[in-house]
C-alpha cells in the first residue's frame, strides 16, 4: 500500500513529520558538504511548476562567492521539498530560497507559494495545468498567472 503524499494528511499535505523529515535530511546533506568543501554559507534559490523547476546555487568558500557548487544530488533533494512542503489544496510553493550559515548549520527556509516562475523556456499552459494537477488548490488560492484560459 503506497501512501498518498496529497490526501488525508492534515492541512501539511505529507504531514509535519514528512515535512521536517524532509528538511532535516536535507539540512544534514547542506552541512556536510558545507564542511567538506569549507563554506561558511550556502543558499539554493528554487523556482518550479509543473514538471519544470531550475535552481541556482552559492557557496562562501574561503571568503569568496562560487556559484553553482552544491551537488546536484542536494538540489533535487531541495526541489523535492515541494512534495513535502505542499498543502492539500493550496498547492505548494514555486519559489524557495534556501540558506545554511556555519557554524550553527541551521537551515533558514524561504518559500512563496504564488510567484510566477522565472524559466526558461517561460512558464506555460500546460506546465500551470501540470501544476494543478500535482499540487491541487482550491480556485480561491489559485494565482492569476496559473489559472486556465478562459
Amino acid at each position: 500500500m503506497g501512501m498518498d503524499m496529497m490526501g488525508g494528511m492534515g492541512p501539511m499535505g505529507g504531514g509535519l513529520e514528512a515535512q521536517s523529515q524532509a528538511i532535516g535530511g536535507l539540512q544534514g546533506n547542506l552541512a556536510a558538504f558545507m564542511e567538506q568543501v569549507g563554506a561558511t554559507e550556502a543558499g539554493i534559490e528554487i523556482e518550479a511548476v509543473g514538471l519544470r523547476a531550475s535552481a541556482r546555487t552559492t557557496a562562501l568558500i574561503n571568503g569568496a562567492q562560487q556559484d553553482n557548487v552544491i551537488p546536484g544530488e542536494i538540489v533535487h533533494e531541495a526541489v523535492q521539498l515541494r512534495v513535502a512542503m505542499a498543502h492539500p489544496r493550496g498547492g505548494t510553493w514555486t519559489w524557495a530560497h534556501l540558506t545554511m550559515t556555519a557554524p550553527s548549520y541551521r537551515l533558514s527556509v524561504n518559500v512563496d507559494y504564488d510567484r510566477k516562475p522565472d524559466l526558461d523556456p517561460p512558464v506555460s499552459a500546460k506546465d500551470c495545468a501540470d501544476e494543478l494537477s500535482h499540487f491541487p488548490r482550491d480556485p480561491g488560492t489559485i494565482p492569476d498567472w496559473m489559472r486556465p484560459a478562459q
